[in-house]
């Protein structure tokens, strides 16, 4: 299977023939896509990766504008409107923001967890000594 192909339908099956002459795979790494797109007509480019909102679209190095975002297919898959003509097709990869608001809620936690068991820790030891010395009196 392709891992892109350009249909009239974002739900279109992958094509049987050989349509990835009209598509080059510039890049295909763990963040980012790059794509040149060759369409006789507008259509799909449906994307063989699940859509997910962190995935942003750029179309000849400039962010895609609103009608241009991505769309998913029944199957989950990604699927991208484009134009006739050729384009310059870039999917990349950027954090969510509530990934980031995760990481400092968990930072957060694990310091003040830290604060607590350093001071927890230091008020026993206190206590045990000033039991000693007034026992040893």
């Amino acid at each position: 299977m392709p891992h892109a192909w350009l249909a009239q339908d974002a739900n279109a099956p992958p094509p049987t023939g050989d349509d990835t002459a009209r598509i080059s795979v510039r890049e295909w790494s763990t963040e980012e896509r790059r794509m040149v797109v060759r369409a006789d007509q507008s259509g799909y480019l449906v994307v063989r990766m699940m859509d997910f909102p962190a995935w942003h679209l750029r179309i000849d190095g400039h962010d895609a504008p609103p009608q241009m975002r991505t769309t998913r297919r029944d199957d989950g898959l990604l699927a991208v409107p484009v134009a006739e003509g050729v384009e310059r097709l870039d999917l990349v990869y950027r954090e969510p923001d509530d990934v980031l608001r995760g990481r400092l809620i968990s930072l957060s936690a694990a310091l003040l967890l830290l604060v607590m068991s350093a001071w927890g820790a230091r008020k026993p030891l206190a206590d045990s000594q000033q039991t000693t010395a007034s026992t040893t009196l």
